[in-house]
């Protein structure tokens, strides 16, 4: 099992801010995506999950809230499900989510996934709503221990396409 190394209430990469929680710690090694509302930047401890990788050609600074620096290896595409109530899924995809290997889990940045895309992220109690502009939800988060993680089902790079719709998370090209 993976050693988790973010050990304070933040960390930041390249000036852009990662929210830690010691309670998102139990989702280290996960296949949940935490929604992070203080980061710029998707990213994931586990390249199998990217498509579309790439190396990075210069080296990518991530500086942990305890201080530690690590490095973003690469970037590259993160397909997953969003779940919903009604047991029907919508295919989605984090673009230019990083490789960031001293992680410990999949982060999905609220800000990168709002930036570019008519979109918008809601939190509301014990769930997260992330609403098109027109309003209809595409997915939902639920919270646990002080976490919000979206409803979804991550889908490593091969598994194909499984006749749902898609939608991009991140209106990053």
């Amino acid at each position: 099992m993976r050693t988790p190394s973010a050990s304070g209430s933040h960390a930041s990469f390249t000036g852009t801010h990662v929210n830690f929680n010691f309670n998102a710690l139990e989702f280290c090694n996960s296949d949940r995506i935490i929604l992070d509302s203080g980061a710029s930047c998707h990213m994931t401890f586990d390249k199998d999950l990217l498509s579309d990788f790439t190396p990075l050609s210069h080296s990518e600074t991530v500086q942990l809230g305890d201080g530690k620096t690590v490095h973003a290896k690469g970037k590259g595409k993160l397909n997953f499900d969003l779940l919903h109530d009604d047991g029907s899924t919508l295919s989605a995809t984090l673009n230019n989510c990083l490789f960031v290997p001293e992680l410990c889990c999949t982060l999905m940045s609220v800000r990168a996934a709002t930036a570019h895309a008519k979109r918008t992220i809601l939190f509301n109690g014990e769930r997260a709503y992330l609403k098109k502009e027109n309003g209809i939800i595409e997915g939902t988060g639920s919270l646990a221990n002080g976490v919000y993680t979206l409803d979804c089902v991550l889908r490593k790079p091969g598994w194909g396409d499984r006749g749902t719709k898609s939608a991009p998370v991140s209106g990053q090209k």
